[in-house]
């Protein structure tokens, strides 16, 4: 929904069978920076949370729904200006139930974490 228009994968690390980063770049002029603020543009959380759904199914190979967020914490603001870069770290295992994800988001203009999560997915 969001990539390749408000964000662009620029580097994928396979790190483990069930551990991966991605690196993305924000297109500072999407639209949505124009209304979430207007003086003061920051990427909302709920399209951060967007795009870790996004390249999760794209990794698992299958659309995934957020079914159970256990632990969401938004750390620091993602402000276009400054922080076009983030480094997306997941940890996921299929269980039972769904997926299990525990993810984070890393600003690298200062190697700052900005948004952890814990979650449970399905298909």
């Amino acid at each position: 929904m969001f990539k390749d228009d408000l964000y662009q994968v620029s580097e994928f690390n396979e790190l483990s069978e069930n551990d991966f980063e991605v690196v993305v770049k924000l297109n500072r002029e999407h639209d949505i920076f124009n209304g979430h603020f207007p003086q003061q543009p920051i990427l909302p959380g709920v399209c951060l949370l967007n795009m870790v759904t996004e390249l999760l199914s794209e990794r698992i190979g299958s659309s995934l729904s957020l079914v159970k967020a256990k632990d969401i914490k938004y750390l620091k603001m993602v402000d276009p200006n400054s922080d076009l870069d983030l480094k997306l770290v997941f940890k996921y295992q299929t269980t039972d139930n769904g997926i299990e994800l525990q993810a984070q988001s890393i600003l690298l203009s200062d190697e700052s974490v900005n948004m952890k999560m814990k979650g449970l997915y399905t298909k």
